[in-house]
């Protein structure tokens, strides 16, 4: 570059242009354009540097941070985020310190850095609203949601999307609009609101191509694939893994190729293909852990740890789970505490420590009912019924299972009518009422087939979740017992 101040001035104007046509953004897979313009960007500040302008030294600052942000390299970019940001606020330019720290906010999310992240919010929501800035504060808001939906506070998450998607309506974003639907449709997937969220990402999907803003649009076609695994659509979901993986490792991106392995391992525990599973989720760990996404290895390792439990290796499925628990502790992130307490229980359960696995399952109802998510309180009251009948206290159970069945009345969560129809069953059993645990243990079965003929099960060679021919081992039992009795 040349040493001309003039013509380096420009010069960086234009490769600055350059790297904003791409129209990255934080948080999206690493691809060729994120790439280029991270290296770009490095040839930048290293002119800057030589030619000691001070002005021209922020501004590659802030490219590279950028740059090195939409490329996953967050850790990486987070110097040269607070270095632009310090050198604004030393000279006086508070506005576009607030608007420098919109990128830092994502940066230290990504990281697992919510606590720092949060601070810096607070400095920038504080100017935006001295200043009326009404289009920062909508930045603002969407990188906080963000946030917040990423340490899995989505009802809180949710109220940050809506400000932010007014705004950008408001505004006529095009751009904002798509990534507001693709934000939109991730929380309220999580909030077990899956219809609203399928039209979310269809309507990210169907305008990030408009725009030809692609890494959005894969983005978006692979959280829809998660839905597909969420309303019990196991082949659509797969095909889409696969597809995806492909994508991913074109372009480069580690992280997203990974997570097509993290959620792939989920769909495989609940398939009881624990060995599928296993090696998934481990090689799913290695890769989070090599690009320091310490929330991301976490998951990881608490699916490792479910697909131990299945294989009844329970030592290892609690050290899996007590390492992902320390992991969420350190981040604060309730949901995934939760999560593993319930997962405790289950290997408490399986070793006949009643009391341990009671207190762990009762944890994780508080902590899901405070949060106000449905399927996962199922689980817990699930994990509860089964502890009742264990310890012999039908009244507890029925109670226990009428308390599922009004939260279903409300939601529907596919996914765990099996679990409950098998709880209602072995209730009505034990009170020796034939007609009803019958009725049950064919309802369970029903389901079982839907979910059969969902996998094109010769295809795939599935067995199911342990314990799920337990229906129809029951329903002959009955039988027998009902031809004895005539």
């Amino acid at each position: 570059m040349s040493e001309d101040p003039a013509v380096l001035e420009q010069t960086l104007e234009e490769i600055w242009q350059q790297i904003r046509d791409f129209r990255l953004y934080a948080g999206q897979p690493r691809s060729a354009e994120s790439e280029h313009s991270a290296r770009l960007a490095r040839a930048c500040l290293q002119a800057a540097t030589y030619s000691g302008n001070g002005r021209l030294l922020v501004q590659a600052c802030r490219m590279l941070a950028y740059s090195l942000t939409a490329n996953e390299q967050y850790e990486e970019s987070l110097p040269y985020h607070k270095r632009a940001i310090e050198e604004l606020e030393a000279t006086g330019d508070r506005a576009q310190a607030a608007r420098a720290r919109l990128g830092y906010i994502v940066a230290l999310t990504h990281a697992g850095k919510y606590r720092e992240a949060l601070a810096v919010a607070s400095e920038a929501e504080a100017w935006f609203k001295e200043n009326n800035d009404e289009v920062g504060l909508a930045r603002l808001c969407n990188n906080v949601a963000n946030l917040y939906d990423r340490i899995d506070e989505h009802e809180r998450a949710y109220q940050y999307h809506l400000m932010h998607s007014a705004v950008v309506e408001k505004i006529g974003d095009q751009e904002g609009v798509a990534k507001s639907y693709h934000n939109l449709g991730i929380c309220l997937a999580a909030m077990d609101q899956f219809e609203k969220a399928d039209q979310m990402f269809q309507n990210c999907e169907n305008l990030s191509q408009h725009l030809e803003i692609m890494e959005l649009w894969a983005q978006a076609i692979y959280n829809r694939a998660h839905l597909h695994y969420l309303r019990g659509r196991y082949i659509d979901a797969f095909r889409s893994f696969n597809r995806l993986r492909q994508h991913f490792q074109q372009t480069g991106s580690r992280r997203h190729s990974a997570l097509c392995d993290l959620d792939e391992a989920e769909i495989y525990i609940q398939l009881n293909r624990a060995k599928d599973a296993a090696t998934l989720a481990q090689r799913a760990a290695t890769q989070f852990l090599e690009l320091g996404l310490h929330r991301e290895e976490a998951e990881a390792r608490a699916f490792l740890g479910l697909a131990l439990l299945q294989t009844r290796k329970y030592a290892e499925a609690l050290d899996a789970f007590e390492t992902a628990q320390k992991i969420f502790e350190v981040e604060g992130n309730l949901y995934w505490i939760g999560l593993l307490d319930l997962y405790r229980s289950e290997v408490h359960l399986s070793l006949a420590r009643w009391a341990e696995a009671l207190a762990l399952a009762t944890q994780a109802k508080t902590v899901f009912e405070r949060m106000g998510l449905p399927s996962k309180t199922i689980l817990s009251l699930v994990q509860l019924g089964r502890l009742a009948l264990t310890l012999d206290d039908i009244p507890r159970a029925e109670a226990l299972t009428a308390e599922i069945a009004a939260i279903m009345q409300k939601t529907s969560l596919p996914l765990l009518l099996f679990p409950f129809y098998m709880l209602s069953a072995e209730i009505a059993e034990r009170k020796e009422d034939w007609h009803r645990a019958e009725r049950f243990y064919k309802l369970a079965a029903d389901d079982l087939e839907l979910h059969r003929l969902r996998l094109h099960h010769d295809d795939l060679k599935v067995t199911f979740l342990q314990g799920r021919n337990a229906a129809y081992e029951a329903l002959v039992v009955l039988a027998l017992r009902q031809a004895g009795q005539e």
